[in-house]
This record gives C-alpha cells, sequence and structure tokens, in this order.
C-alpha cells in the first residue's frame, strides 16, 4: 500500500501536491494564526520549491501580518530572481506592490 502512495505522489503536479497545505494555511489565517500558516506554506516550499505562489503568501503573511519586513523583502527577492528567467507578470506585479508598500511605509528616522 505505500509503495501506492509513493507512486501515486509521484504522478501529481506540484499545484495538487501543495493543495493541502495551501488549504491548512487558509484555515490557519482564518483563525489569525499567522506562525501556524507560515509553518504550512514552508511545508509547501519543501514539498514543491518552484512554486512561487508559496513565497509570495508567506511573504504577504510576514509583511502584513507580521510586519517583518526582512523576511518579506528575502522571499519577494527570490521571486524576482527566478521571474528573472521565468516571467510570470502577476507574480512580478505582486512582488512589486510589496516591495512599494514596504518602502511607503517606512519612516524616516530623525537624526
Amino acid at each position: 500500500m505505500l509503495a501506492r502512495l509513493f507512486r501515486r505522489q509521484k504522478d501529481l503536479c506540484p499545484e495538487e501536491l501543495v493543495r493541502p497545505y495551501c488549504r491548512k494555511a487558509r484555515e490557519a489565517l482564518l483563525i489569525n494564526d499567522l506562525a501556524r500558516a507560515v509553518a504550512y506554506l514552508e511545508r509547501g516550499i519543501h514539498v514543491a520549491p518552484d512554486q512561487l505562489d508559496l513565497y509570495l503568501q508567506r511573504a504577504q503573511i510576514f509583511q502584513y501580518g507580521m510586519g517583518d519586513c526582512t523576511r518579506a523583502l528575502r522571499d519577494y527577492r527570490h521571486i524576482q530572481r527566478i521571474l528573472e528567467t521565468q516571467p510570470d507578470q502577476r507574480l512580478a506585479a505582486e512582488c512589486r506592490k510589496g516591495i512599494r508598500d514596504m518602502m511607503d511605509s517606512t519612516e524616516p528616522v530623525d537624526m
């Protein structure tokens, strides 16, 4: 039976492999459990590291939910590096928006 399960997993496309993690992340977000949502997205990234939407979702949680711009920027930059060889206008626009929002919310430091 276990062999059948592994064989079945090979037949699944990356979107199908990460679907359960995305569903669990959404459920965690609904109850405002941001750390759990990030954990599920990280599991999805481990299973399918080429799924850039997972990095985008995680970046948005870091940025808008947790206020962790450093970690968000790391994910946005990762996406942008991949997009240099695999263009995706929607993802590129989302990254630009997130980075622009970070820059707009940064207040200058008084010296």
